[in-house]
């Protein structure tokens, strides 16, 4: 395969290893404005290096953007990753394209502009704060727009008395897709109904209704708080 990766951001070296780890015979080109960038991008993982201005057509397409199977945008800048892939979406037509949100609110930006998927690093890192701290109340992990899922996370120590209500009540549900509880020691999965204090217990959720669920779970969970008080 023949992959394009544009921009160096503090992700960039991770993501170019994931490509080659991913494809360890493909072609990855990794364009830059500067020579010296581009060919220490490249040295990373054997790729070809191309430099010169990020949204001229002459610089895509000496990285061969008319026969790319990937592109990925990770410069620093979100209006300038829109463009790029305004550019090899709907000009060159490459089927898989990628770009770095750097801004969390601009990934919807990407999406519209044509990104098939939007890495967004400081949403992540957030929503993994919030999963590991979600002690009795769940937090919302969304995943991309195309997966068409959501994950609902809690750690139940004091609602783990009620964990069988809620089970029953989500069983139901034709929005969600999967219960499951992990060890937070060691990963291990576990039936739902065999969660313990401070496991972590996972809804797999259809996005279109995963704040819903959510809003369902809080509600219960406040009603057993009333009733214990």
């Amino acid at each position: 395969m023949r992959h394009i990766v544009v921009g160096s951001t503090h992700f960039s070296a991770f993501i170019l290893k994931a490509i080659r780890e991913a494809d360890p015979g493909g072609i990855i080109y990794t364009v830059e404005r500067s020579p010296e960038v581009a060919e220490i991008m490249s040295k990373q993982i054997n790729g070809k290096a191309v430099h010169g201005l990020l949204t001229d057509p002459a610089t895509l397409e000496n990285a061969g953007i008319k026969i790319a199977d990937t592109f990925f945008a990770l410069t620093d800048s979100d209006a300038l990753n829109a463009n790029l892939v305004e550019l090899s979406k709907k000009i060159y037509s490459v089927p898989l394209v990628v770009a770095i949100s750097n801004n969390p609110e601009n990934a919807e930006i990407l999406y519209k502009s044509g990104a098939n998927y939007v890495l967004s690093p400081v949403e992540n890192i957030t929503n993994e704060v919030k999963s590991l701290l979600s002690i009795d109340r769940p937090s919302l992990y969304p995943l991309p727009t195309n997966m068409g899922v959501d994950l609902i996370i809690m750690r139940p120590v004091n609602t783990l008395g009620i964990l069988s209500t809620i089970i029953s009540m989500l069983s139901n549900q034709e929005d969600v897709k999967d219960l499951i509880a992990l060890s937070p020691s060691d990963g291990k999965m576990k039936n739902p109904e065999e969660t313990e204090r401070g496991d972590f217990f996972v809804l797999v959720v259809r996005k279109i209704s995963s704040n819903e669920i959510l809003k369902k779970v809080e509600e219960l969970i406040k009603k057993s708080y009333k009733r214990g008080n």
